[in-house]
């Protein structure tokens, strides 16, 4: 019997842990950092969001291709300039390469994982805290990483 109500206790255990899942949505993120958005004293926010908001475009760039959508090609383009930004700030923090293609690969299948999920739940891909993201990426992210280009853009024109 106890052998029994162990692996009763067990399995919830093996279920959840499957594949990770997204504990705090980005837009979650933003508000509990208020100063996320100023990269020039807290660059390391900005580096973080964009390696999350780097996965997420990368596989809704992927479904919007499959799907023949003409969004595909603009995704793309977001997630490599986000993947690019977030790479440039993680080596500017001291976090080398191997370390931010980890993290980096950590997000896409963790959004892999939340994507799975939604299939199940919601017979959609991007659906949930995955959809959370992706709208929190184009909505939030994405204008203050515009600024940061033109800011740079600028002074490289000086």
């Amino acid at each position: 019997m106890k052998k029994l109500f162990l692996l009763f206790l067990l399995i919830p255990t093996i279920s959840f842990s499957a594949g990770d899942r997204i504990e705090e949505t980005i837009n979650e993120y933003i508000n509990q950092n208020p100063n996320w958005a100023d990269w020039m004293k807290n660059d390391s926010s900005i580096a973080f969001l964009s390696t999350r908001c780097a996965a997420n475009f990368r596989l809704v760039a992927g479904r919007a291709a499959n799907a023949n959508l003409n969004e595909a090609e603009k995704f793309d383009l977001y997630h490599e300039i986000f993947l690019r930004l977030g790479g440039m700030l993680s080596q500017a923090n001291g976090i080398s390469t191997d370390n931010f293609i980890a993290k980096y690969e950590y997000w896409i299948d963790t959004y892999l994982n939340e994507g799975e999920i939604n299939m199940k739940k919601f017979n959609t891909f991007v659906d949930g805290k995955f959809a959370e993201d992706f709208d929190s990426c184009g909505k939030r992210v994405l204008p203050v990483v515009n600024n940061i280009i033109d800011v740079v853009s600028k002074n490289m024109n000086n």
